[in-house]
């Protein structure tokens, strides 16, 4: 808080008179980068505006990179993070399931959608350095047999569109 406070050329008991406590300055924070999540009408295809929406929360906590941190322990529900699950909640509207897988296929989105945020673009060439044939035979299989390549474009659609079917199918 003092931090904030002096970045903002006040101290940080006055920062408390907008303010109660950190975490419901963390939770408008979340709030106000939720806003910028994009959610298209719904075309019918959910599964496909469903997966427009996880690209959308990939780029929002790409450019906001406490974000993920901050969503992992929500406290307070702002405007905008009701505005967002409610969308979602529309999309999902044709879909035979209850509320509850629902909101868990929009929490395992926002999931995804953090971790493929914060992965390297690039993976390391040191990352199976501990691979040993003898302890990790199928592993090693896998990696003589398939070419080198880099990860595949499409992986973060393939995630996000197995996640939708395996919840809410």
């Amino acid at each position: 808080m003092r931090a904030v406070a002096g970045g903002l050329g006040t101290s940080a008991t006055a920062l408390y008179r907008y303010v109660r406590s950190r975490d419901e300055l963390v939770a408008q924070m979340v709030d106000l980068a939720t806003a910028a999540v994009q959610h298209p009408q719904p075309s019918g295809d959910w599964v496909a505006d469903l997966t427009m929406v996880a690209h959308s929360l990939r780029e929002v906590f790409s450019a906001h990179p406490w974000l993920p941190a901050a969503v992992a322990s929500p406290a307070i529900a702002g405007p905008h993070v009701l505005d967002h699950l409610d969308r979602c909640l529309g999309l999902l509207e044709p879909v035979d399931a209850t509320g509850t897988a629902k909101m868990e296929a929009i929490a395992l989105l926002t999931g995804v959608a953090s971790l493929f945020a914060a992965t390297r673009a690039n993976p390391d060439p040191d990352a199976f350095r501990h691979l040993e044939a003898t302890r990790h035979p199928r592993m090693a299989a896998l990696i003589t047999q398939s070419a080198p390549t880099s990860p595949s474009t499409d992986l973060f659609d393939r995630v996000v569109v197995g996640i939708l079917h395996g919840v809410l199918r």
